[in-house]
């Protein structure tokens, strides 16, 4: 394992303490736990808490901001924040207005989110679970409740975050929310693994004549291993299993997402985008946006994930909203 790094134990700690001195006017830690609030945040509205393991980075920090989250609880490396974690990091931006938890759909998440919203109910704390499951590498259409949730997430945390800036109430936010997880699919290639900086073991094995398609964040297997083939190959292929989907119905509106999971680079991302966009055009979908980059990764794993979301005129409307996000300022007001 090569990383650039101080001592495994205090990674998480040192990324945080890392956030906050690189950007002091927009992120405060939260009692000085591995849970982060946005400064300038409006605390008149329904606040939305995201939270998972690191190493995923930029998601989930990197999300908080004006029509995004509000604040984040940060788990260890690939490992959900504990309860009490959530608990905190909940009340310290809470309004009065209502708390949505936002997450991906796995194991260790729902059960430390479902724990704290039993502790917050208790001390009569109105609060809701979203729970992002997007994967369809990990469950066909019939059971979407089982599917993983990936980077999907991105469009969720947008869209739901410009409905609660707006100020709409907790039940029109929770609407919302669920609303575009039901319309999100999406799809991951695992190329080579990335390893895991505190074990010093990649996430998983595979030949280097062979991809992981339909793989998960945390390197989970996926539909099948198949053959090493070109982008244009592999994005065709994409495209005819997203395109199983409700979103690729005739005439339907859509949002891309172009996901790099940690050493995928531009370049290569962009020549995904290229066939996705052909395919889904010769389809006749009319495309809304197109989003490239590293949002979700897997540490430093090799490989990219491609996310639909069909979206109708509210959606379409709430998403063009204006937004601002501490890792995409570069100059202007301070």
């Amino acid at each position: 394992m090569k990383k650039i790094m101080n001592h495994p134990e205090n990674l998480v700690a040192e990324m945080i303490e890392g956030i906050v001195l690189s950007f002091p006017s927009a992120y405060e830690r939260i009692n000085d736990q591995n849970a982060l609030r946005y400064i300038n945040r409006n605390e008149k509205k329904v606040s939305i808490v995201v939270g998972g393991g690191s190493g995923h980075e930029p998601m989930f920090f990197g999300f908080l901001g004006k029509g995004l989250a509000d604040a984040v609880a940060i788990g260890n490396m690939f490992t959900a924040p504990n309860p009490l974690l959530v608990v905190e990091t909940a009340k310290a931006v809470d309004n009065g207005a209502g708390i949505l938890f936002l997450y991906g759909n796995h194991s260790g998440d729902l059960l430390n989110f479902g724990m704290a919203t039993d502790l917050l109910r208790l001390d009569g704390v109105e609060v809701e679970n979203i729970v992002v499951s997007d994967d369809i590498g990990s469950s066909d259409n019939m059971n979407k409740q089982e599917r993983r949730g990936v980077a999907g997430i991105v469009f969720v945390i947008k869209i739901l975050g410009a409905a609660a800036e707006r100020g709409y109430s907790f039940l029109e936010c929770l609407r919302i929310g669920k609303k575009v997880n039901q319309r999100l699919y999406s799809l991951g290639v695992g190329i080579n693994p990335g390893i895991n900086p505190l074990t010093g073991k990649p996430n998983f094995e595979i030949a280097e004549d062979k991809l992981e398609f339909g793989i998960g964040v945390h390197g989970e297997p996926g539909k099948n291993l198949i053959d090493l083939m070109s982008a244009e190959e592999l994005s065709r292929l994409i495209v005819q299993n997203l395109g199983k989907n409700e979103a690729f119905k005739e005439n339907a509106k859509i949002g891309i997402l172009i996901n790099g999971l940690g050493s995928f680079t531009l370049m290569e991302e962009l020549l995904i985008s290229r066939t996705i966009l052909q395919e889904t055009q010769k389809m006749g979908l009319s495309i809304v946006d197109v989003v490239i980059g590293n949002y979700f990764t897997t540490n430093d794993m090799n490989g990219f994930s491609v996310s639909i979301l069909e979206m109708d005129d509210e959606l379409i409307d709430l998403y063009h909203d204006d937004y601002s996000m501490p890792f995409q300022q570069i100059g202007g007001k301070k």
